[in-house]
């Protein structure tokens, strides 16, 4: 299992097709903490037929990394690619599309993790820092 692409966005939707806007999100500013935010995850998920049991489904956790590497806002879910697929392909794709909604607590480095059967596939890292104030900017 592997991620083919992961980023963080300002809006998405997905069915057939995956829509995305505002992709690369990597700084988040604000005037004070906490303070709460939103985004959203697309990500590819593919799996090939070697790595998948048709008898289990492969669990998913997304988390919210923050500064001091602990894991919280942890979101859970289970995939179970139909087995007609995995019959007649190599491997087939899972496309996520999560609106995340957080509480901010601290400024720094922050990243928000793609687990997969207990394995991380992906780290998507961005900043928090302080918004300028129009003194500062002068």
């Amino acid at each position: 299992m592997r991620v083919d692409y992961a980023f963080l966005c300002d809006h998405a939707t997905g069915n057939e097709k995956t829509n995305a806007l505002g992709i690369g999100i990597s700084l988040i500013q604000s005037e004070s903490l906490p303070f709460d935010t939103d985004f959203y995850l697309v990500a590819r998920i593919l799996v090939d037929r070697s790595e998948y049991d048709p008898n289990k489904s492969i669990e998913l956790v997304v988390a919210l990394i923050d500064p001091d590497g602990g894991a919280s806002g942890m979101i859970q879910g289970r995939l179970r690619p139909p087995k007609s697929l995995l019959q007649n392909q190599e491997s087939v794709n899972a496309s996520v599309v999560l609106h995340i909604e957080l509480s901010i607590q601290e400024y720094g480095r922050h990243a928000i993790s793609i687990v997969g059967d207990d394995s991380e596939l992906k780290r998507i890292p961005f900043e928090v820092k302080p918004s300028l104030s129009v003194t500062e900017v002068v």
